[in-house]
């Protein structure tokens, strides 16, 4: 018989700590939204999903390729691949509390108030955007040295 502990244990949280990235290429920036996540999802104890979204921007390749490459960067976390309205609707279908970390983007408010579920979005150091541009540019111009020193 299982004691009254296990079986709270054993039920699913109610809250969640995402991101969404397009992982296209993995980077150092990549590293720090991850890192992000897996730290508060520990530090409050509830579910982490990272999503590997093909609609943030022009995407090379596949978001499922994505997420290969994602999972074999960061092996401890959990990844998924979506489009941002289909995780916001698998989310809020699930989860009661969901908390964002990344940018604080007012089209992702807009999607999971739609949904009907307020988020809580948790920013990320802004060096980001500068860091993806950085490595898409060094990829773009054949710089190896460079595009390394920004790879996790």
């Amino acid at each position: 018989m299982k004691k009254f502990r296990q079986l709270i244990e054993g039920l699913p949280h109610r809250s969640i700590v995402v991101a969404f990235g397009s992982f296209q290429p993995v980077s150092s920036a990549d590293e720090l939204l991850v890192s992000s996540v897996k730290k508060i999802a520990e530090g409050l104890n509830i579910d982490h999903t990272v999503f590997a979204v093909s609609d943030l921007q022009e995407s090379v390749m596949p978001a499922e390729r994505s997420v290969y490459f994602a999972r074999r960067a960061f092996p401890t976390i959990n990844f998924a691949a979506s489009t941002i309205k289909e995780a916001v609707g698998a989310l809020t279908a699930k989860y009661t509390e969901v908390i964002v970390v990344g940018q604080n983007n007012s089209g992702l408010k807009n999607i999971f108030e739609h949904a009907g579920t307020s988020a809580k979005f948790i920013p990320v150091n802004n060096t980001l955007d500068s860091m993806e541009q950085q490595l898409n540019e060094a990829a773009v111009t054949s710089n190896y040295t460079a595009f390394k020193s920004h790879a996790p």
